[in-house]
């Protein structure tokens, strides 16, 4: 088992739900803009709203993993969407833009990291081992959610799809990581 570890130099590492507790942050994050935006006005059941944002973004991720649909529908989608099943009278588009500009902003200064995240970067970096992070969330919010959690100085580099326009699980983007960072695939 360990002959093989030796000739390993290179290793990616997914972030949301494995290093950084994206489950937590973003609940934090939704609560956040459900008062920011005083959505209770007119859709005064929280926990509703939070179970009908959910499933849609959930829905959304699933598209956009395989290519179906575009990082700006998927922003914008998962907000209008809920607006517009809580029955908001305003312009449902508009208002969805701006709470997911703050959703985000917000969503990229939590720190809380999934248990045991930290010990494992030290680990590999500790063993020797270039640690990049792969994944398929969006680029202005990703690398602020490393350095909001004080672990970016452990990662080499932050390989998004969004650099390359091909989203896991699909091959190319696995090959596109092995590509910027001079890697082969252990054999």
């Amino acid at each position: 088992q360990h002959q093989h570890m030796k000739n390993i130099s290179t290793v990616f590492i997914d972030l949301d739900d494995t290093i950084w507790w994206f489950s937590e942050n973003s609940l934090i994050s939704l609560r956040h803009v459900y008062n920011v935006f005083s959505i209770a006005h007119f859709c005064p059941d929280y926990e509703w709203f939070k179970s009908v944002y959910t499933t849609k973004n959930k829905e959304l991720w699933d598209l956009y993993h395989y290519g179906m649909i575009s990082t700006d529908f998927l922003k914008t989608e998962r907000f209008r969407f809920t607006l517009w099943k809580t029955g908001y009278k305003g312009n449902c588009v508009e208002l969805a833009k701006r709470m997911d500009e703050e959703y985000l902003s917000f969503l990229s200064l939590q720190s809380t990291l999934v248990p045991g995240a930290k010990e494992l970067l030290e680990y590999l970096v500790d063993k020797g081992y270039e640690v990049n992070v792969l994944s398929n969330g969006f680029k202005n919010v990703q690398s602020r959610k490393l350095k909001s959690a004080g672990v970016a100085h452990h990662i080499n580099r932050i390989i998004l799809s969004d650099d390359c326009g091909i989203t896991k699980p699909m091959p190319g983007i696995f090959e596109y990581a092995l590509c910027v960072c001079g890697a082969s695939p252990a054999t």
